[in-house]
């Protein structure tokens, strides 16, 4: 439950908060999740229910923000969870959740590249 809010967040509500401000990612074989924020008390509620961990980042010129990361079976249960409410993050959660599953190799490279492409699209507006 949220210091801030009185409220425990729900899931969709942590889908959208990644949706918004997170970043899915294949890295080194294994899938990650990324979630920055200037409330650090949000990132704790993906703590409780995932793990990972939580880094302050600084600059001179802005507050500061935080970033929650996750990593492996861990990443992979924060995606399973969230993947039903997301929306903008959806494609590239159930991609990283493919690319697990094949052994490496060219088919693993072709999901990993569409992956790639769908973290490139341009707006035209």
């Amino acid at each position: 439950m949220s210091e801030q809010t009185g409220q425990k967040p729900t899931n969709d509500y942590l889908a959208g908060y990644l949706d918004a401000d997170g970043c899915v990612r294949f890295s080194s074989g294994t899938p990650r999740v990324e979630i920055s924020s200037v409330f650090p008390w949000i990132l704790e509620e993906y703590i409780m229910r995932w793990g990972g961990s939580i880094r302050k980042m600084t600059s001179k010129h802005s507050r500061p923000v935080w970033r929650w990361i996750v990593s492996g079976d861990k990443a992979e249960r924060c995606l399973l969870a969230l993947l039903p409410y997301l929306y903008v993050k959806k494609a590239q959660s159930q991609l990283v959740l493919q690319a697990r599953r094949i052994k490496p190799g060219p088919y693993r490279e072709a999901v990993i590249a569409q992956l790639k492409a769908l973290k490139h699209q341009e707006y035209h507006g």
